[in-house]
């Protein structure tokens, strides 16, 4: 069972103990009377101070542990790379309509564009009926294409 510290007679009570008085110590050091308005703002300005040395010693602690933390290790299973797949599409455009079949890796697909101004719209079909319709839109140098 793991006994608190706070409680009177534990080192971390008697250490709490000893802090309070040290700043006693120095407020009355400084001039200041026990009761008084001044008294009692040094105190709490004390207790800033020391507030504030134990951010930074925080967190200059977190900063070197940053520096000094070893790299991640390296993955156990490094996934491959997906095979390059053969595509072959014969097309035929008519106006603003253009009409595909052929196979990607293998798979037959069959499918239709339609461009009207910078946008194209793709419809392919593949086996059973699957199906992907993707947008293909061109600003300048830009294009944007995405697929559902």
């Amino acid at each position: 069972m793991m006994e608190d510290d706070c409680l009177p007679g534990t080192a971390g009570y008697q250490k709490a103990q000893e802090v309070e008085q040290a700043d006693e110590d120095n407020c009355q050091a400084q001039g200041f009377t026990a009761g008084t308005t001044a008294f009692l703002d040094c105190r709490t300005n004390e207790e800033d101070q020391r507030a504030e040395r134990r951010q930074a010693a925080a967190a200059f602690l977190y900063q070197q542990a940053q520096q000094t933390a070893a790299p991640p290790p390296a993955p156990l299973f490094q996934p491959a790379l997906p095979a390059p797949q053969t595509v072959q599409m014969n097309q035929q455009t008519f106006g603003n309509s253009s009409y595909y079949n052929g196979t990607v890796g293998g798979q037959m697909l069959t499918g239709n564009s339609q461009t009207y101004g910078n946008t194209t719209y793709t419809h392919m079909y593949g086996p059973g009926g699957a199906a992907a319709t993707c947008t293909r839109q061109t600003f300048g140098n830009n294009t944007t294409t995405t697929c559902q």
